[in-house]
């Protein structure tokens, strides 16, 4: 077996004795280096079982090692981020679904894809994750769809395929069918079979269009027979699906207060950053000239060698934290500055998130 690692941060070469190695090269059971073509006796889950056995009898250690497990196709020598002592054990817990998510996100912060995540920086995300070769398999794309498909599915509480009609997670030859006739009726919509948002979307402006009542972006059997005979007259620009927070702002008082606020947050946060910055410079004028005027005196003073030979032993001269103190005490504005810019951030960022979800509602059908 080849070891293909999750990332390009850990890399984990394994290495068997060199009477083992040959055995496993010349059987076919290891590559010197990894390549795709390594996976061709690979074609369904039985030939990786049988495999993984024959490696195993060759060496346990290396054999569950090399292969990736569960969801998270999380590698074996990763077990110890998992949580797991051995890749064997890591292998045996894996028969519990919930031990495959737990491992999944243990391995997260070892991989370092968190902060990516919170950006949604797909590309970073799965190239630490899955390793450089990540563009083949298109897995930045993947997760971008698939944050789209969660994100449009909380919002409108859709989480699981509708009892009737088509909705999000219906998949097969009837959406299929749905998308073409959207395309016919002059909403471009990626033919291929998936109930996605942008499907949901576009069924919510063709009832918009078309003066049907609102169901979410499902589209209930009313919708599909009005979709399937529809006219191929292209859906007017200023629907429901193309909706911005600027044309919504008018008529919607949420986002009217929420772009106030949003204002109002980056002025505060503006005023902050410059009481700051004018704080901390005038406050390190003034001590450098209290210092200056205090050295000049201490030059005199026999003590000011203990001071000096207490600095360089590492130890902090009598009254250096009441010294502190008094200091934050005179100095106050560089703090309230950062407090100001800290807070006018926050409101910028809620109101731009109450924005966003607002125009989501709205073209997903959720609001008028």
């Amino acid at each position: 077996m080849s070891t293909r690692p999750n990332s390009t941060t850990l890399t984990d070469v394994i290495e068997l004795p060199a009477p083992l190695k040959a055995s496993a090269l010349s059987t076919g059971l290891a590559l010197t280096k990894w390549a795709r073509h390594g996976y061709d006796d690979q074609t369904d889950g039985p030939d990786r079982l049988s495999l993984l056995r024959r490696m195993a009898r060759v060496d346990e250690n290396a054999a569950y090692r090399s292969v990736s497990m569960g969801l998270g196709q999380i590698m074996g020598f990763n077990a110890a981020h998992a949580g797991y002592a051995t890749a064997h054990a890591m292998y045996d817990a894996f028969r519990d679904l919930d031990a495959q998510c737990r491992a999944i996100v243990a391995v997260l912060p070892a991989l370092g894809v968190l902060q990516p995540l919170k950006d949604h920086d797909w590309v970073t995300t799965a190239t630490r994750y899955n390793g450089p070769g990540e563009r083949h398999n298109e897995y930045d794309a993947k997760l971008a769809s698939a944050y789209a498909h969660w994100r449009f599915a909380l919002n409108t509480g859709q989480t699981a395929p509708p009892e009737h009609g088509l909705g999000l997670w219906s998949r097969g030859p009837e959406v299929r069918t749905l998308q073409t006739s959207l395309c016919a009726a002059g909403l471009p919509t990626v033919v291929d079979g998936i109930y996605g948002p942008k499907t949901a979307m576009n069924v919510a402006a063709f009832q918009l269009a078309h003066g049907m009542p609102s169901t979410q972006g499902i589209a209930d059997q009313a919708t599909l027979d009005a979709i399937v005979n529809a006219d191929a007259d292209p859906i007017p620009q200023g629907a429901r699906e193309v909706a911005t927070a600027e044309s919504l702002k008018p008529r919607s008082e949420t986002i009217q207060a929420a772009s106030k606020l949003n204002v109002g947050g980056l002025v505060t946060a503006g005023i902050g950053t410059v009481t700051t910055v004018g704080g901390t410079v005038q406050a390190v004028s003034s001590s450098v000239s209290s210092t200056h005027d205090q050295v000049n005196a201490a030059l005199d003073k026999a003590d000011a060698v203990k001071a000096t030979l207490a600095h360089a032993q590492g130890l902090a001269p009598a009254g250096t934290f009441e010294h502190v103190g008094g200091w934050l005490a005179s100095h106050p504005m560089p703090f309230v500055g950062l407090a100001m810019a800290a807070l006018g951030g926050l409101c910028a960022y809620l109101a731009r998130d109450i924005i966003e979800r607002r125009v989501l509602a709205h073209q997903t059908g959720a609001t008028t």
